[in-house]
């Protein structure tokens, strides 16, 4: 071991200076933008809790079928279809805390008849 090897050797030993330099918290390499392994994204929570479509009330499940918001709270539908009728008219299936009335606990509502056709609205 040549002299330079030595000295070097002798201070680290001694506590003059670390044998390695740790970089952040830990010994990552984020703090400067090194080679850290970045941590995986947190995995998407499901929103929605509803198994069956409010306004078909067919089956669903996360994943599989799409996801809307409706004042503030997330169901899934059995087809993006459903969306603006669930969006436009909550009151024909959901009670009056959001949940949807074909889901265990809500009282199912008979959904209101179609208006006829226009030609045959009359007061």
């Amino acid at each position: 071991m040549n002299a330079p090897s030595k000295l070097l050797l002798g201070l680290a030993l001694a506590g003059g200076f670390p044998l390695a330099a740790q970089c952040g918290p830990g010994g990552s390499h984020g703090s400067h933008g090194g080679y850290a392994t970045p941590e995986p994204p947190p995995r998407a929570k499901a929103r929605a809790t509803n198994t069956r479509c409010p306004v078909m009330n067919v089956p669903v499940a996360p994943g599989k079928h799409p996801e809307t918001q409706v004042e503030g709270r997330f169901y899934l539908l059995c087809c993006e279809a459903c969306a603006p009728e669930l969006a436009d008219h909550p009151e024909k299936y959901l009670d009056a805390e959001g949940r949807p009335l074909n889901e265990r606990g809500g009282a199912r509502r008979e959904r209101p008849a179609d208006p006829p056709p226009s030609s045959e609205h009359r007061h």
